[in-house]
């Protein structure tokens, strides 16, 4: 209700209250970081995404959360190990695998974010970005003919990707 309604300080506080009563609530954690991560609080978000993951350490989506907490505050080594428990819980796990490819692409990793993209292009060849990412290390290793094809491949799905277009042009 209070997320919805957009109240986040009296989500906060209930949330809060709930934890004082059961600190174990994983439920309450997770909302409470999540609360936060809407509010940009992302520093406060870590540590209930942290108590969550030390109760369920299989848990790949909260790993994610926790790269993308550590994204936004510019803390990329942080960033890139969550990112890749992530996969490494899940492996076909999409979006971990973008952006964990994204920074390492980024940081001029280019071998280890094609890796990644061409084992999430095995198991999904429909998402466009996953093409566009190759298209873009392709380029940047200078194999122009598979660079094309993976951007030609981005547009046939997204029409309207203009970076793909750009890159082609």
């Amino acid at each position: 209700y209070y997320t919805i309604n957009k109240k986040y300080t009296e989500a906060i506080n209930k949330f809060k209250k709930a934890l004082q009563v059961d600190f174990a609530l994983l439920e309450a954690h997770y909302n409470l970081a999540s609360v936060y991560m809407l509010r940009k609080e992302y520093n406060m978000a870590l540590p209930h995404f942290k108590e969550v993951v030390i109760a369920k350490p299989d848990d790949y989506e909260t790993y994610y959360l926790m790269g993308l907490c550590c994204t936004y505050q510019d803390t990329t080594i942080a960033a890139e190990s969550f990112f890749y428990e992530s996969l490494r819980l899940k492996p076909d796990y999409i979006p971990a695998a973008i952006i964990l490819s994204k920074l390492l692409i980024k940081n001029n990793d280019c071998a280890n974010a094609k890796n990644i993209l061409l084992y999430a292009l095995k198991n999904d060849t429909s998402i466009p970005e996953v093409h566009y990412l190759l298209g873009i290390i392709y380029k940047i290793q200078k194999k122009y003919l598979r660079a094309m094809k993976h951007l030609r491949e981005t547009l046939l799905i997204d029409k309207n990707n203009t970076e793909a277009y750009n890159l082609l042009g």
